[in-house]
């Protein structure tokens, strides 16, 4: 990569990758790259996005990584683009829309947060959407207890009031990794942001899925 350093002779600068999504038109892209700026240990590289009814230029924002072997070439790390890109748009079906729409809220805010990099909150904003969304399955189903399943702890309603165990299981898990967003010592390191919200998913998945039988069990007996 050509780069235009000023006073400094750099030929060239070795980065992790380039960015594969254009921040304008939210589309995945092979970028084309132009020129690079290094200075005071920020690179900074031009691209413009190859989509035709797009074609807008953008700046990747790279910062200098720690190398153990100091004759390593120079290594940059991605770390954003300006303009940021535009969160991309959430799905959720019909059934969970009606049934928590302060879950899909707040899971819309999360993971706008986290396309904006902001990776010590949205876990927690992952968590209180699940923390919706259960309570609200709950309250739907026992409406006279209202008050009481929503004073009561997460983990205590997942364990005393959800009978389906596909759901009990895949919320009983998304509840324990959520708890880890909030603490200072993650129990399963092993495990991060993304498995979170793939059992958020599944929790709501199994959600829909009850709904759907015992509706159609209703209308159809």
């Amino acid at each position: 990569m050509d780069l235009d350093t000023g006073s400094q002779n750099y030929q060239f600068a070795q980065v992790n990758r380039f960015p594969d999504m254009c921040p304008h038109c939210n589309t995945g892209i092979d970028v084309i790259d132009r020129q690079g700026y290094l200075k005071t240990g920020i690179l900074q590289v031009v691209f413009f996005c190859p989509i035709n009814s797009c074609s807008k230029i953008f700046i990747a924002i790279y910062h200098k990584m720690i190398v153990k072997n100091p004759l390593d070439p120079f290594q940059y790390s991605l770390h954003g683009t300006q303009p940021r890109r535009q969160p991309s748009g959430q799905s959720f079906d019909e059934i969970i829309t009606k049934l928590s729409p302060e879950f899909v809220s707040i899971y819309k805010q999360s993971a706008r947060a986290e396309e904006y990099g902001l990776n010590q909150v949205c876990g927690i904003g992952y968590r209180k959407s699940l923390e919706f969304l259960i309570k609200d399955y709950l309250v739907s189903k026992n409406p006279e207890r209202r008050e009481e399943i929503l004073k009561k702890p997460l983990g205590q309603c997942i364990k005393d009031d959800i009978s389906d165990t596909r759901i009990k299981n895949m919320a009983k898990l998304a509840t324990w990794l959520g708890n880890d967003e909030t603490h200072y010592i993650r129990k399963h390191e092993d495990m991060n942001i993304d498995d979170l919200k793939k059992l958020i998913e599944a929790t709501r998945y199994w959600i829909s899925m009850e709904s759907t039988t015992s509706d159609y069990e209703d209308r159809l007996t």
